[in-house]
């Protein structure tokens, strides 16, 4: 792999860190508020739904961090 193709993917695997602690950020806060007893029925499906975008964002992360250092 040369050396444009290999910092493409190391761009790519950044912003998908970014990206996830963005997520994980969003989740305590939903997390606080309902540990707040805040009623807002959508909080679970909220967290839900960010739930299965980290596990994507992570399994994508693993699969570059396979293609990049082999």
């Amino acid at each position: 792999m040369n050396n444009t193709m290999k910092l493409l993917l190391l761009k790519e695997e950044e912003l998908i860190f970014k990206e996830d602690i963005n997520l994980a950020n969003q989740e305590l806060l939903l997390s606080e508020k309902l540990n707040a007893n805040i009623l807002d029925e959508e909080i679970p499906k909220k967290l839900e739904k960010i739930k299965i975008q980290r596990k994507i964002l992570r399994d994508k992360n693993l699969e570059l961090h396979h293609k990049i250092r082999g």
